[in-house]
């Protein structure tokens, strides 16, 4: 019986993963960034600035995007990247990255 469970519940995963990675391939890419911003648990402000850092801006881009001075930016930064489990832009980036390209597989 508990194999049957761990088995029932492998196939859950896979069907989880298997649907992002759909969701993904399919354009979808703002709504899985959505999906990871409120399971983070992210501000609307940071929120914000994730959805920036991720296009590739820099700090002084997203402040003066963002009308805040750059210091509030980096902070905001700083939370991002700490409820996301990174330590930089450039990962995390690499976690929507990830999921392209496991859609792409």
């Amino acid at each position: 019986m508990a194999t049957g469970a761990a088995l029932a519940r492998g196939m859950i995963a896979q069907a989880r993963r298997r649907e992002a990675a759909l969701s993904i391939a399919s354009g979808a890419l703002s709504e899985v960034a959505a999906e990871r911003f409120a399971a983070w648990k992210l501000t609307p402000a940071e929120a914000d600035v994730a959805t920036f850092a991720l296009k590739g801006c820099d700090v002084a881009e997203i402040a003066a995007l963002r009308g805040a001075a750059q210091g509030t930016v980096r902070a905001q930064l700083a939370r991002v990247y700490e409820k996301a489990g990174v330590s930089s832009q450039a990962g995390l980036a690499s976690l929507f990255l990830e999921d392209l390209f496991a859609g792409a597989g």
